[in-house]
């Protein structure tokens, strides 16, 4: 449920620009862009990264920037872990955002 106080606090903390397209964000996105990542997304992220990190390891190879080659081997070895898809789609996810965040271009996927 949304806390009204809460968006209206995030709402004058976010809206855009005058002269942009979209002149504020709905009260949902103002809430989620508030509060950024969930707490379970963020522990998951950092359990992706950390099994990412030791296969790279094991490997002789960096964690940034991945070639698509990586990246390619590491979704086979996770999908002969027998990992669900939504687990892959999120491990790739979380590359992807560290590639993001360190200002690296992403790897042709």
């Amino acid at each position: 449920m949304i806390n009204r106080g809460e968006v209206a606090l995030r709402r004058s903390a976010t809206t855009l620009e005058a002269g942009t397209p979209d002149r504020g964000l709905t009260d949902e996105a103002a809430l989620l862009v508030g509060r950024g990542l969930a707490a379970n997304t963020r522990l998951a992220y950092a359990c992706d990264w950390a099994a990412y990190g030791a296969w790279c390891d094991e490997r002789g190879l960096a964690l940034l920037p991945a070639s698509a080659e990586t990246l390619a081997n590491y979704i086979a070895h996770l999908a002969a872990g027998a990992y669900a898809p939504a687990s892959i789609d999120r491990a790739l996810a979380c590359i992807l955002a560290a590639h993001d965040h360190a200002q690296l271009g992403k790897p042709a996927t």
